[in-house]
Order: structure tokens, then C-alpha cells, then sequence
């Protein structure tokens, strides 16, 4: 009858201990949002194109240790492949950390004439982005990356 007894109170403190736990966030990648601020197309003067982007955090996690990068793909016969060649973004901080509807503006300036000359091989119309960074849960950091062409980040990710 005892063991009954403690058997039957150990299920119960078993179902109140897990029924109580929470589930942890995760990273959600919907979470960060683009915003093109400024963009000044190349000219015969400068030679360089200059874009101003802004993410916005929305993630109920903290974004820590954040870093953006753009490029140009390289074209090829099906298209276009990945360029090892980055700009990386420049911020008014000096290591880039989110909460929740707080936003960054990383701004980047492309040599192209200085740089790539009159290259038929890239495709400067359509730059590639990636953001780098961590997601900050208790104590723990874990890394994320996001990437692919700034239009659909601009459009889908507002």
C-alpha cells in the first residue's frame, strides 16, 4: 500500500515538474528585418556604389556580436555562383548587439571601377548580402547566419 501511495505521488510531482517546463526560444530568421536607408549608384566620378542598410531586431533573443557583409555574384552560364570577394559593413559601434526593436545601420562602399574595372563577369545589379552573428539564450551564445540576394531580404523581410 505504501509503495502504491509514493508511487502514485511520484507520478504526480513527475507530471507537475514537466507540465511546468517551458520551451526554449529559438532563433527565427523572420525575426531580423532590411530597410535600404540610401543607396547612391555608381558614377563616372566616385566609381563606387554606396548603400546604407538597416536591420531591425524583432527576435525576443538578443542578437550579439553582429556583422554584414555584401557582394556581387560572379555570372555564370546558368546563372550566377557565390563571390569569395565581401565588403564587409561599417556601424558608428564597435561590436553590434540587438534587443528587441532596437536596429543598426551598416553602411558599405563598393570600389567597382577601382576594384573590378569594367568586369562583364559580375552581376552588379543584384548584390548578395550575409549577416553574421549570435544568439544570446541564458548564458549561452549561438552562432546564425543569413544570406542570399538583397532584393528578396528587402522585400520579404521589411
Amino acid at each position: 500500500m505504501k509503495r502504491t501511495i509514493l508511487f502514485s505521488l511520484g507520478l504526480i510531482a513527475l507530471g507537475v515538474v514537466s507540465g511546468c517546463a517551458t520551451t526554449p526560444q529559438q532563433f527565427n530568421d523572420k525575426d531580423v528585418h532590411f530597410k535600404m536607408v540610401s543607396y547612391q549608384p555608381m558614377s563616372s566620378m566616385s566609381g563606387s556604389e554606396m548603400y546604407t542598410i538597416q536591420v531591425t531586431s524583432t527576435s525576443p533573443l538578443e542578437l550579439t556580436h553582429l556583422t554584414m557583409y555584401l557582394s556581387y555574384p560572379i555570372k555564370t552560364a546558368n546563372g550566377s555562383q557565390g563571390n569569395p570577394f565581401l565588403l564587409k559593413g561599417s556601424t558608428s559601434e564597435q561590436v553590434v548587439n540587438l534587443q528587441n526593436g532596437q536596429s543598426v545601420k551598416f553602411s558599405f562602399v563598393a570600389p567597382i571601377k577601382k576594384v573590378f574595372g569594367n568586369s562583364q563577369l559580375l552581376d552588379f545589379k543584384h548584390p548578395d548580402i550575409e549577416l553574421d552573428g549570435f544568439t544570446k539564450e541564458g548564458s549561452k551564445e549561438i552562432p546564425f547566419e543569413m544570406g542570399g540576394d538583397l532584393r528578396v531580404y528587402l522585400t520579404q523581410y521589411k
